[in-house]
């Protein structure tokens, strides 16, 4: 859903990838983490129908992606506090 989201906020703003709409981390240089979270996690095997708990780190990794997300592009405020 995550990769989905990001999809649509590259098209929406122009960009070519969904990448360019993550933040490159300081201590992500190569930007490994967020292939790994975002790549892997949608081609691998995860269901939406299939639930299963994500790892500590998937979940930390994820939660960064979204709220760097927000902050670059801005979300209605009143849906994402509620998170």
């Amino acid at each position: 859903m995550l990769r989905n989201l990001l999809e649509k906020t590259a098209a929406f703003h122009g960009f070519d990838k969904f990448s360019d709409c993550i933040r490159k981390w300081e201590d992500d240089p190569d930007e490994i983490i967020y292939n790994r979270v975002i790549n892997i996690m949608s081609h691998g095997n995860y269901s939406l129908f299939d639930m299963t708990e994500l790892s500590d780190d998937n979940k930390r990794y994820i939660k960064k992606i979204f709220k760097d997300l927000g902050d670059s592009y801005r979300f209605n405020e009143k849906i994402i506090n509620d998170l």
